[in-house]
C-alpha cells in the first residue's frame, strides 16, 4: 500500500512539472509539482479507505489534479484572478459532487 502511495506521489509530481515547466521560473515548477504530487498521494491515502470503485477513484484524482495543476498554472502566468479562482473552486466542486453522488448510486 504505502508502494502505491510513493509511486503517485512520484507519477503525479512528474505529471505536474512537465505540464508546469513552461510557464514558471527555474526553481518554481519542481516545488509547486511536489506539492500537487503530495496531494496526490494523501487522497490516494484516504480513497484506501472509501468503498469505491478504481474508476471512481481515478476520477477523483483526476478532478484533484485538474484543478490543482489549473489553480498553479494560472498563478506562475501571474493570470489568476478571482474569477479563474472561483471557476477551478466550482468546476472542481461539481465534479467532486458528480463522484460522490456516483459512488453511492
Amino acid at each position: 500500500m504505502i508502494s502505491a502511495i510513493k509511486d503517485m506521489q512520484i507519477s503525479g509530481a512528474l505529471l505536474a512539472y512537465a505540464l508546469l515547466q513552461w510557464d514558471a521560473p527555474r526553481h518554481g515548477p519542481v516545488l509547486l509539482a511536489g506539492i500537487v504530487g503530495s496531494a496526490l498521494a494523501e487522497a490516494t491515502w484516504a480513497l484506501n479507505y472509501w468503498a469505491a470503485s478504481f474508476l471512481l477513484g481515478g476520477a477523483l484524482l483526476l478532478v484533484i489534479f485538474y484543478v490543482a495543476t489549473g489553480l498553479i498554472q494560472n498563478h506562475l502566468e501571474g493570470t489568476l484572478s478571482k474569477r479563474i479562482f472561483w471557476e477551478y473552486g466550482l468546476l472542481g466542486s461539481g465534479l467532486l459532487a458528480a463522484v460522490v453522488i456516483a459512488t453511492f448510486r
